[in-house]
This record gives structure tokens, sequence and C-alpha cells, in this order.
């Protein structure tokens, strides 16, 4: 590598490290089950992803994520969650509309994450997926975690949810299905689960790399675009100058 091609790339990592040019992913998890996955993600460390519980129950304070939401303290009264009722979080999410679009707001993309089938990760990613699509253009891709066909009435609950995420065009989703793990007889649950956890953060750091890329390339038809013709010239007038020195 010639010397100025060694200056340019010395320039380009400053500049990178200064002005913070990597990917912002937050990841939203509602509800217990979601928050179960939020937790994995989370412990993969992704380069720009931080990833944010959201829940009415005071459980959210336990999990190991970059942050946790507890909401619904000043509508909530004497009621600890939601029992599953998908309408009382859909009413919790907006009366928080502002604390999450503070988050939403400073993201490149955005990941949400819940168990469709009882309450905050029914109603809360839907009411959230809503409020998106209302008020941003941000890219959204929800994952939506279905529960057994065993769970009759919650199974029920489930795929009315889903037919409500695709009649209001609500955005893209990815759906992770319980039913698949039944198919790994000889495995404990946890590591089933961990199974389709890790399909979550490989998706989730697919996007990480692509928003890097996009805005590394963004980046240097803006600032960088010159930095070469910029060295080569400031090389020349030096070594110029050393020569009548």
């Amino acid at each position: 590598m010639r010397k100025n091609d060694e200056m340019v790339e010395k320039i380009r990592e400053i500049m990178y490290e200064e002005m913070g040019v990597e990917p912002r992913i937050k990841v939203f998890a509602f509800g217990g089950a979601g928050g179960r996955m939020a937790e994995y993600i989370a412990s993969r460390g992704i380069t720009g992803v931080k990833v944010i519980a959201v829940n009415v129950d005071e459980k959210v304070g336990g999990l190991k994520v970059d942050k946790k939401m507890r909401l619904g303290k000043e509508v909530m009264g004497i009621h600890s969650d939601t029992a599953g009722e998908a309408k009382v979080a859909e009413y919790v999410i907006s009366r928080s509309e502002k604390l999450l679009r503070d988050e939403i707001d400073s993201a490149d993309a955005v990941v949400l994450i819940g168990a469709l089938g009882g309450g905050m990760g029914t109603g809360g990613m839907i009411e959230t997926m809503r409020m998106m699509k209302r008020t941003t253009t941000k890219p959204m891709m929800a994952f939506v975690i279905m529960p057994f066909s065993v769970e009759k009435e919650r199974r029920a609950r489930a795929l009315e949810a889903l037919e409500l995420i695709k009649r209001e065009e609500l955005g893209t989703y990815v759906i992770f299905d319980s039913d698949e793990l039944l198919k790994f007889k000889d495995m404990s649950i946890t590591t089933a689960y961990n199974r389709m956890y890790s399909r979550g953060a490989s998706m989730v750091r697919q996007l990480a790399d692509f928003t890097a890329h996009v805005l590394k390339e963004k980046f240097e038809s803006i600032y960088l675009r010159d930095l070469p013709e910029i060295v080569e010239s400031k090389a020349a007038e030096l070594e110029s100058n050393a020569i009548y020195a």
C-alpha cells in the first residue's frame, strides 16, 4: 500500500470513530416471552444494537437487557399486569407514546418482539406498530412469537392478532412458531427455545450489518468522496515545500 493510501485509511478510520458511524438498531420486547428472547439477543453483544424490554410487570426490572421500561403505573391502579388483556396493553402504550417515540426517533431501524395471544405481547406490540405506521417512516420489523397449538385459546387469539396485523398493514413481520420446537424431541425446552432465539439474533445482526453498510456508503459519499485527491494534493504541496525550503 502506498504511503498516501495508508494516510487515507487512517483519516477514514479516525472520522468513523469521531463521528460515530455505526448503526442504531432499537429492539423493543413486549411482555414476558418477548423479554426472554430480548435477553438472548442482548447477550450476543451485537454492535449498534440496543435492547429495550417493555412491560407493566415489575419483573421487567430483572431482565438482562440494555434498558427496562415499566409502563402504565399511572393507569393500572392496583393491578400489577394486564391479565392477558390486549386492550389494556394498547391503552398503556397509547398513554406512553412519548417515551417510546423518544427511543424510536433516535434509531436507524426498529425491531419489535412480542408473543401473540396474551396482553402486552399482543396489544403492546400491535399498538406500537400502529403508532410507528402513523408517525414515522423508519424501517421496522416485528418478530411474532406464536404459542403452541395445544394452548388452544391463546393460539386462537394469536391467529386473530396476526390477521389484524395483516389487515391493518402494520408492517413487515417474521413468525416464530413454538410448534417448531416439538421436532427437537431429544432437546431440553430451554435449548430448543434458544435455537429459536438464535434465529432472531441472527436476523438482528444482519439488519445491523446492512444498516452499517448503508450508513458508511452515505458517509463516504458526503464526507470522504474527495479524500484521496485531497491527500494527494496535500502530500504534493508538502513535498514541494520541502524541496524549496
